[in-house]
């Protein structure tokens, strides 16, 4: 079969019809980032944390899948060889082939789907898009991607090594600058039909991922620490209001006097949180709405 080439200097991404822009994003991981201008002033007069924003994210519509899953357990290693062991024996036995048949005409792609993820493993799916009312064929399922952010990354060959070495760069290089947070649902190995084994076959990774939320820099923490000042004052001033000359009646009057300063630390405070935390939440807002 002929080999699906692809453009260096593209954006890897689906349009709205799912097809697949041949490209490739920066080598460089690290120049995947840019600042936000977008500082607010807190109540102590400093700016927030300006957070990084990866480049390299769209959004998309949600896709529907029919194909086979097997279950990778990650404690045993190895997880890019038994994925591609198992894409292997589908077309082996004929799986592929069916599912070619089957697929959307402007989606010419397998995808390779990890879901389910769980501290022991998680399930590897082989399987083709579909249209919403494709029938599930006997011996197959259905999965379907939801809507919402991927970061993509093009994969410089097809080749389990290729492809495991661009995981590895993902989550130990892109995510901590990224300013995104794995969302927790599909992950996606978009692979076009061709000689995934050529030098000049390319393949798309998709990764689920949501804002890395902005937290007020000088909130009040309500901790033991935080509140020993105010119990401290409460406790002398209890002390003194309690006007008590013997030694039982000053510690009751100083411990009325330490909980009452502790009751009124942790109200404000948690107000203080509340309004620090709506205001937040408006600035996390418009960062998703960009």
């Amino acid at each position: 079969m002929e080999t699906k080439k692809t453009d260096n200097n593209e954006a890897a991404e689906f349009t709205e019809s799912t097809e697949i822009a041949e490209a490739t994003n920066a080598t460089e991981l690290s120049e995947n980032t840019e600042a936000q201008e977008n500082a607010e002033e807190t109540g102590s007069g400093k700016k927030d944390k300006k957070i990084q924003r990866a480049k390299n994210v769209r959004k998309y519509e949600e896709r529907r899948f029919i194909g086979k899953r097997t279950h990778i357990v990650t404690k045993q290693g190895a997880t890019g060889e038994k994925s591609r062991a198992f894409m292997k024996s589908l077309e082996e036995d004929g799986s592929i082939e069916q599912m070619k048949a089957i697929m959307k005409a402007d989606a010419q792609y397998i995808a390779g789907i990890c879901s389910n993820f769980t501290s022991k493993g998680y399930d590897y799916w082989v399987a083709v898009e579909v249209e919403e009312d494709t029938e599930i064929p006997e011996d197959f399922e259905t999965i379907s991607a939801p809507e919402g952010r991927y970061a993509y990354f093009e994969s410089e060959g097809g080749s389990v090594e290729a492809v495991t070495e661009r995981w590895s760069e993902i989550y130990n290089a892109w995510f901590p600058k990224s300013g995104y947070n794995h969302q927790g649902t599909q992950e996606l190995e978009i692979y076009p039909l061709g000689d995934m084994d050529a030098e000049d076959y390319r393949c798309t990774l998709l990764v689920p991922v949501r804002l890395v939320e902005r937290i007020p820099l000088n909130s009040y923490r309500r901790s033991a620490l935080g509140g020993a000042p105010f119990v401290l004052l409460g406790s002398v001033a209890g002390l003194l209001l309690s006007g008590a000359k013997d030694t039982k009646s000053m510690l009751i009057g100083g411990l009325i006097g330490g909980l009452a300063a502790m009751f009124l630390y942790g109200y404000y405070a948690k107000r203080r949180e509340e309004r620090e935390r709506a205001k937040y939440a408006e600035l996390n807002k418009e960062d998703d709405d960009e």
